[in-house]
This record gives structure tokens, C-alpha cells and sequence, in this order.
């Protein structure tokens, strides 16, 4: 479980900000058919620093920082594939 990979609350935390998208702005999207005037800005920033503290967190074999930016930089990508 996420006990195991040590990422503690503020992981926890983080994932639910991350996940927030596919809950709130993912079918607002699907429902209008396009992105209309939203911003592709939110999620490229979470494809970047997720990306960055992937990489940080895999340098310093520290699981508690490179899981959930790993997920963060996933389901940035994914999000900003619905823009193409």
C-alpha cells in the first residue's frame, strides 16, 4: 500500500490535488466535446515539476519524492493530451 513506499501524508495529499482534474475538469471536457477556453498552462506545469521532482527523488532513492511526482508528471501528460 502507500504505507510501504513511505510517501506519508503530504503523498497522500498530493495525489488528491493531482487526481482533482479527473474529477472536476477531465468531464466538464468530455461533456462539452472540447476545452473551449481552458488553459493547457496548469497541466504542462504539472507534466514539468513532476518531471523535475521525479528525477530529484529517483537521484536521491527517495521513494517518498519521486512516487508522487511520478504520478503527477503521468496524469499531467495525460491531460495535456486531451488538448491534441
Amino acid at each position: 500500500g502507500l504505507g510501504s513506499l513511505g510517501i506519508g501524508l503530504p503523498g497522500v495529499v498530493s495525489l488528491g490535488i493531482f487526481l482533482n482534474p479527473m474529477f472536476e475538469a477531465m468531464p466538464r471536457i468530455r461533456k462539452m466535446g472540447h476545452v473551449g477556453e481552458m488553459p493547457m498552462l496548469p497541466y504542462s506545469a504539472m507534466t514539468s515539476q513532476g518531471s523535475v521532482w521525479t528525477a530529484y527523488g529517483l537521484l536521491l532513492n527517495n521513494p517518498a519524492v519521486w512516487t508522487p511526482n511520478l504520478c503527477a508528471a503521468l496524469l499531467g501528460m495525460y491531460y495535456m493530451s486531451i488538448y491534441c
